[in-house]
């Protein structure tokens, strides 16, 4: 993994131009995370694996934007391999500990975690408007933001309980 090249993308009218940036590399779309920014952006990017990208966005003198795209293991292969959850938010810990406490930090991706409804627990790192029952993967999703100081944003508001997930789930 490293520094991968960008692909050239735009839309399907051909008028925006964007840059694709993936942790895998151009044509390999079965795993990997990826960040699409528009053509011009001056950006840098890493692939660390195909689980976490790192992308940087200096805004000024000041001030960088520092952006992690994660994909965490599903549910049921954290439950049946728990060594690879634990690998995964060891690197993630890894990456924000070199993050300057100057940046914006964003950490955005799927965690494939529910966090649940009780806030009480978490009360810095999760707000009252969460959704289900929390799972393995919500509670060390919540164990990693609770270490790092960070919060889980999307908790924070209220939204009409369908918009509160992205995907619904068979599984507790």
């Amino acid at each position: 993994m490293g520094d991968e090249a960008p692909e050239e993308i735009s839309t399907f009218d051909g008028k925006q131009r964007y840059m694709m940036y993936h942790s895998e590399g151009k044509g390999k779309i079965s795993a990997g995370t990826a960040m699409i920014v528009k053509k011009g952006t001056n950006m840098t990017f890493n692939a660390i694996s195909d689980r976490l990208c790192v992308g940087r966005k200096k805004v000024n003198k000041n001030y960088t934007i520092t952006v992690i795209c994660a994909y965490a293991p599903t549910l049921p292969v954290s439950e049946n391999n728990p060594k690879i959850r634990e690998d995964f938010y060891e690197e993630l810990e890894a990456i924000v500990r070199r993050v300057s406490n100057r940046d914006y930090l964003l950490t955005a991706g799927d965690f494939n975690a529910k966090t649940g409804r009780d806030w009480n627990d978490y009360p810095e790192n999760i707000g009252k408007y969460g959704k289900g029952i929390l799972n393995s993967n919500g509670k060390e999703l919540l164990e990693f933001c609770n270490r790092q100081s960070l919060i889980l944003t999307n908790t924070l508001f209220r939204h009409k309980m369908a918009h509160r997930a992205t995907q619904r789930s068979c599984v507790n």
